[in-house]
């Protein structure tokens, strides 16, 4: 399907808000994609999940999701560093997800994660441009049991 530029270039420029900033707290979702990676910061080699938000977590309070569209399956990356000294985060993920790890590779268990469903801590933090601006990244992640 071919994107419809003309109808996205004449929204009216009034309509257009910043979307509220996440509450802090847990998250309920889907590992919908895997890859492997080293474009960040310090060029660390990494593995890196995308999540898709399906539910609020528990904890969460009705009157703190006003405004927040659950429905719309944001989605949400979980990076984990391939370091010797980090490996074993990986590694203890991959295994609570229940994946056997015996004998086998990140190569091989990383890709089996997609479609895993997961619990996600959504950070809330200001933004490094902005002070004023709160933005979200994921925290911690873990096998939803």
């Amino acid at each position: 399907m071919a994107v419809d530029f003309a109808k996205l270039l004449s929204k009216p420029l009034d309509d257009v808000k910043k979307p509220p900033a996440w509450p802090a707290g847990t998250y309920l979702g889907t590992i919908t994609k895997s890859e492997f990676g080293d474009q960040n910061q310090n060029n660390t080699p990494y593995a890196r999940f995308t999540v898709k938000v399906t539910a609020a977590g528990p904890g969460l309070e009705e009157h703190e999701l006003e405004g927040i569209d659950l429905t719309k399956g944001r989605e949400f990356r979980k990076d984990y560093y391939l370091t010797d000294d980090a490996d074993w985060r990986l590694k203890d993920f991959i295994s609570s997800l229940g994946i056997p790890t015996e004998g086998r590779t990140f190569a091989e268990t990383v890709p089996e994660c997609t479609n895993a469903a997961v619990m996600l801590e959504i950070v809330q933090q200001n933004s490094k441009k902005n002070a004023d601006e709160l933005v979200n990244f994921a925290g911690e992640m873990k096998a939803l049991a």
